[in-house]
C-alpha cells in the first residue's frame, strides 16, 4: 500500500486510497488464510492505519493490532473491519452544493 506524508495528502488521494481499501483487504485476507495472521504483521499495521482512517470501531482496530491478542481474536476482528470498510467505501457520497 502507497502511503503519502500527511502534508501532501488531498482530498482526491485520500479518497482513492479509501477506494482501493476493499481490495487491498481482500488480499491480505487470503494471505492470512494461508500463513495466520502472524506471519503479515506489516500488512496488518499497514491496514490499521487505512482502517483508522476510514474512522472505523477503534475496539476492532485494537484487537486487530495487538499481537498480544489470540489468532482467532484479531482474525475476528479483521474480518468484521473488512467488511466495515467495504460497506464504507462503497456508500454512496453526497451530490456536491450546488453554487
Amino acid at each position: 500500500m502507497h502511503t503519502v506524508p500527511a502534508a501532501h495528502t488531498s482530498a482526491a488521494h485520500t479518497s482513492a486510497a479509501h477506494e482501493d481499501l476493499p481490495a487491498m483487504l481482500d488480499a491480505l485476507a487470503w494471505r492470512i488464510d494461508a500463513a495466520g495472521i502472524g506471519s503479515v504483521e506489516l500488512d496488518i499495521r499497514r491496514a490499521v492505519t487505512a482502517l483508522r482512517s476510514l474512522g472505523l470501531s477503534s475496539l476492532l482496530i485494537e484487537v486487530l493490532a495487538d499481537g498480544r491478542e489470540t489468532d482467532v481474536a484479531r482474525e475476528r476482528a479483521f474480518g468484521m473491519l473488512a467488511v466495515r470498510a467495504a460497506a464504507v467505501v462503497r456508500a454512496p457520497r453526497p451530490a456536491a452544493a450546488a453554487m
